[in-house]
């Protein structure tokens, strides 16, 4: 490496990482345009962000334990090697967890679990993190007008709940036949949304 070449992290604008789960791109075409819509979206409809897919078996960088004392503590240098390659391309800001789930199913007990569990899962790995977590449910049943789909409101509330998850920012639900037509303007909802709460986290 010439002694005047930056690294990649010091030479592009810094943005925000934000995580993908729950997509099986490779077998499933509605999660590969879920995948497609926003690891494409155009410039206009994107906040300063960058996605990535994360597989089921994906394991966030491990929080080390914080010092008890600082005592003859000499540091090495002001940042570490690897921080900024860690914050922007390795420990998300944000984790999107998607799962299929209707409120009128058949088997809601059991997926509400499921979706629960790997929740849980996710935050116990980013345990000690700032990192955000929010769900989407892809659904196939066209919802009621708001305010008259008594059972997904109750439901909302439960899997919020279970999942400690604030019911206003972090749940959202996704239908199919959007998928399958206009991406335009669901998209264009999530990204103000994620803009909201990626500001509230640098907020805090």
């Amino acid at each position: 490496m010439d002694l005047f070449e930056y690294p990649p992290e010091l030479c592009s604008k810094p943005l925000a990482l934000i995580g993908v789960t729950g997509l099986d791109t490779l077998n499933n075409a509605v999660h590969r345009t879920i995948w497609e819509a926003f690891s494409n979206s155009r410039r206009q409809y994107r906040a300063s962000v960058q996605f990535k897919l994360l597989d089921p078996a994906h394991e966030f960088p491990p929080m080390k334990p914080k010092r008890t004392s600082y005592d003859w503590y000499i540091p090495k240098g002001i940042l570490k090697r690897n921080w900024m390659n860690k914050h922007l391309s390795e420990l998300p800001a944000v984790v999107v967890i998607f799962y299929e789930l209707d409120w009128d199913d058949q088997l809601w007990n059991e997926k509400s679990i499921e979706c629960s569990s790997r929740v849980q899962s996710v935050r116990a790995a980013l345990q000690g993190r700032n990192t955000r977590i929010a769900v989407i449910l892809v659904q196939q049943t066209a919802p009621l007008p708001t305010g008259e789909d008594m059972l997904a409101a109750e439901r909302a509330a439960a899997l919020c709940t279970s999942c400690e998850l604030n019911p206003s920012l972090c749940l959202f639900c996704l239908m199919e036949i959007i998928c399958k037509g206009t991406l335009t303007d669901w998209r264009m909802h999530f990204m103000t949304w994620l803009r909201i709460i990626i500001i509230m986290r640098l907020a805090m």
